[in-house]
């Protein structure tokens, strides 16, 4: 999951704009289609340059983070298997 490991890095993040990334990140990471390399530069410029979005994306990935710990996941997991294993 780079986009979390990044996430908690409190990296901004710019993806592509597709639904598993948006899933991920939602309203913490700025998106753009696949292949727009002006719109991606403009994004960049954009974090480099304004200080308020730049703290306004960092503050919900590390919220965002919270969401995805391994004791969850591990558990959620486990959950699924054994119901999985009773039917």
């Amino acid at each position: 999951m780079p986009i979390v490991e990044a996430l908690s890095f409190k990296l901004p993040v710019i993806a592509s704009d597709i639904p598993v990334f948006r899933e991920v990140a939602r309203d913490a990471a700025l998106f753009a289609p696949l292949g727009d390399t002006d719109l991606v530069a403009e994004y960049i410029e954009k974090i480099r340059t304004d200080s308020e979005l730049l703290s306004k994306l960092t503050s919900r990935g590390l919220k965002l983070c919270d969401a995805y710990n391994w004791h969850d996941s591990a558990a959620t997991t486990l959950s699924a298997l054994c119901r999985i294993a009773e039917s």
